[in-house]
């Protein structure tokens, strides 16, 4: 039996979106050079998870973004991926199985059958698998 993915927010913070967000609540996010939030690449550290839809208001950057650094966070998955796994960002910023190279982000608490499902993760800032 699938369960639905559920979050507790620990900790969210603010901080500026670099571009029109809208399309991305519930993908991995990191900061640019800029200090503004971005999505994350494939297998790229990342701040958190987006919480909100920045760029809704004006369809631009310059909106605040909620991110959930720690807590449990829904996630958009890019692949099938079952509780237990740990995850990382692909090259949207969705979270994928972690693989060699990438950053661990956090862990799967629900599962996901195919691309685009919502799941549950515990959000972690772990290391870079070999």
């Amino acid at each position: 039996m699938m369960m639905m993915a559920w979050e507790i927010p620990v900790l969210d913070i603010s901080l500026v979106a670099a571009d029109d967000l809208q399309d991305f609540q519930y993908f991995f996010v990191k900061v640019n050079s800029d200090g503004e939030v971005e999505l994350a690449g494939d297998g790229e550290a990342a701040l958190g998870v987006l919480q909100n839809k920045p760029g809704e208001a004006t369809g631009a950057g310059g909106e605040a973004a909620s991110i959930r650094i720690y807590g449990v966070s829904k996630v958009v998955a890019a692949e099938a991926i079952d509780p237990g796994e740990e995850v990382a960002s692909d090259a949207d910023g969705k979270a994928k199985v972690a693989g060699s190279g990438d950053r661990v982000l956090g862990v799967a608490l629900t599962a996901a059958a195919n691309e685009d499902e919502i799941i549950s993760i515990a959000l972690y800032h772990g290391p870079e698998l070999a």
